[in-house]
């Protein structure tokens, strides 16, 4: 069973990676174009470092190349159809005028 901070430390952890660097990116850097590839790979960067270190994660789990052919067809649609639904819907902002 959990512990109560570790709980904890995975709320914080969720919210900054699904709604705190989002919300940064949206609000703080959307007249800042550039800064946004570097800002998520910093973000990636560091997550990465904090998940190498933690001594509870086991490193063969990292790249694990056993995952079945269905899970891979699942994400890759995923991927598809949030790039089409992202494209189409930041198509009219990138237009010229």
């Amino acid at each position: 069973m959990a512990h109560r901070s570790d709980n904890t430390y995975l709320l914080i952890e969720f919210a900054a990676l699904y709604l705190g660097l989002p919300l940064a990116i949206w609000y703080g850097l959307s007249t800042m174009h550039l800064l946004i590839i570097p800002v998520l790979i910093l973000a990636s960067m560091l997550c990465l470092g904090l998940l190498w270190n933690d001594p509870n994660f086991d490193r063969r789990l990292f790249w694990n190349t056993h995952v079945p052919a269905i899970e891979i067809r699942r994400v890759s649609l995923l991927f598809l159809l949030c790039s089409v639904l992202s494209f189409l819907f930041r198509w009219p902002s990138i237009l010229p005028t």
